[in-house]
């Protein structure tokens, strides 16, 4: 929503928690991230920021337990990937990664190379497409962010998460979608 985080129901919407998380803009866009562990990563831009929440089950409700809250650590438009422990975000300032512990709230490390980006994780390594249309493949785990190999591909305000089926790769701009078939020939 656009200044909280909510669960309803989807057979009646009746609401089941609800955890504000607002911003001046009322701009909530980045999904929220979660894991097995029910902890969800939730972020936006401004103060908003980025908060880890904890959900646990009393007496037939939810409980809602902020863990941490940075809002140094601002996602706008762009999408959180979640392995293990840890979230990967294109971040803050211009052309930064960072990897941000879930459970702490520190960040491990943080990166330049793309500017604002999203990515789709598959097969072990991050495809990231930036909004200046630079699509590139890195490998990001808790102790480093290494690009592999980067080229100008779209032109601006790809915004659009990469989408994979199969082997063939989309990605979009403002103006044009191209697909991409990145699977092995033998």
């Amino acid at each position: 929503m656009a200044k909280e985080l909510i669960a309803i129901n989807p057979d009646n919407g009746e609401l089941y928690w609800e955890f504000k998380h607002g911003n001046p803009y009322g701009q909530n866009i980045t999904m929220p991230v979660d894991g097995a562990d029910n902890i969800i990563f939730i972020s936006s831009i401004e103060q908003g920021g980025s908060r880890a929440l904890k959900l646990t089950r009393s007496g037939g409700k939810t409980e809602v337990e902020e863990l941490w809250h940075n809002r140094k650590i601002r996602i706008h438009h762009q999408n959180a990937i979640r392995i293990g422990d840890f979230v990967y975000a294109s971040t803050g300032g211009p052309d930064v990664w960072q990897a941000i512990n879930i459970n702490t709230g520190d960040v491990a490390w943080r990166e330049r190379g793309f500017a604002k980006s999203n990515a789709l994780y598959a097969d072990g390594q991050m495809i990231v497409i930036d909004e200046d249309g630079n699509l590139g493949i890195a490998t990001a785990c808790p102790e480093f962010f290494q690009v592999r190999s980067k080229v100008q591909l779209l032109g601006s305000r790809a915004w659009t998460v990469p989408t994979l089926v199969d082997t063939t790769l989309y990605l979009r701009d403002s103006a044009k979608m191209v697909a991409l078939d990145i699977g092995a020939k033998s």
